[in-house]
């Protein structure tokens, strides 16, 4: 399991979540869960994430156990 962080709202080349595809092949993981990580926390920034085909989103600051809880599911999977 990866946990990718994005930054949606800055004007560089890695602030979209078109970056996943470029993860995938670069480190041949394309069968491993990849989690978003990000500021940007409305619902339309998570639709795009989810759209991306990220595993799932999450979004900062981090609520420790519910990070976790997703870091086991998918561990466990």
């Amino acid at each position: 399991m990866f946990t990718l962080l994005l930054n949606l709202s800055a004007n560089t080349p890695l602030r979209s979540c078109s970056i996943l595809p470029v993860f995938i092949t670069v480190f041949k993981v394309s069968a491993t869960p990849v989690i978003a990580l990000s500021a940007d926390g409305l619902e339309i920034d998570i639709e795009k994430g989810l759209s991306a085909d990220f595993t799932d989103y999450i979004s900062k600051p981090i609520q420790v156990l519910p990070f976790l809880k997703k870091v086991n599911q998918y561990i466990k999977d």
